[in-house]
């Protein structure tokens, strides 16, 4: 008995915590580590990042953990999948080809304008993909990373914020993209700064996970592909 009220003292003390508590514990679970990376490699590149079947392993534990870590700290505080809209559609699969169209857009025209201004181009710590990287490996990966990204890159804080006013929501959406992609350089951070703006927008606007997933799962095999086949 005594277990078991321990256990409901520790709930409700769980369902007590500050929003912004939270926020900071859950995105930290997530993306804690990459930011840690990211932040380590803006001051000292590592140099080429080969994606062979070691790191896409890791990225995928890393991936899941946070999935069961974050989810289960916030299943505790009550929340649940229906809070977070993640239906998908025909109405989504437009959307989403369209939404990866205007970030094509946007990254070139933000990267060349931070080039005309003599910003620097992106940081050109390179990225390849190991011609051992497993078929199924390479699957799992584009299936679950852009699922597992814009659920608490985009989702999460809109939806943790939304009683707020839509700059902070936005705001600590991009904010967190942007520290995961430091390493990117000036031009690099503008451009993700940007998409990460347009994802938040839109799922501010229509609250439709799927059509940002799908705009990033476009983003990342086209662009696997062509280093791939380059």
């Amino acid at each position: 008995m005594k277990g078991l009220h321990d256990g409901e003292h520790g709930i409700r003390l769980l369902r007590r915590m500050p929003p912004a508590l939270e926020a900071l514990i859950v995105l930290a679970i997530c993306f804690g580590p990459a930011v840690v990376a990211s932040l380590r490699d803006a001051i000292a590149p590592e140099g080429a990042v080969v994606f062979d079947n070691h790191r896409v392993i890791l990225i995928l534990l890393q991936e899941f953990l946070g999935f069961a870590f974050a989810g289960g700290l916030l299943y505790a505080r009550g929340w649940r999948l229906s809070d977070v809209r993640v239906s998908f559609s025909l109405g989504s699969l437009g959307w989403g080809v369209l939404l990866y169209v205007l970030w094509v857009f946007a990254s070139r025209l933000v990267i060349s304008l931070t080039a005309a201004l003599g910003l620097g181009p992106m940081q050109g710590y390179g990225v390849s993909v190991s011609s051992s990287l497993s078929p199924a490996l390479l699957v799992m990966l584009l299936l679950v990373n852009p699922i597992y990204e814009e659920l608490w890159f985009s989702a999460y804080p809109i939806e943790r914020f939304k009683g707020f006013a839509a700059a902070v929501a936005l705001g600590v959406s991009v904010v967190v993209r942007l520290l995961c992609h430091a390493h990117e350089g000036l031009a690099g951070a503008a451009a993700v700064g940007l998409l990460g703006v347009m994802s938040g927008l839109y799922y501010w606007r229509r609250r439709d996970l799927g059509a940002i997933v799908l705009a990033h799962f476009l983003a990342d095999s086209i662009g696997l592909y062509s280093l791939m086949h380059r």
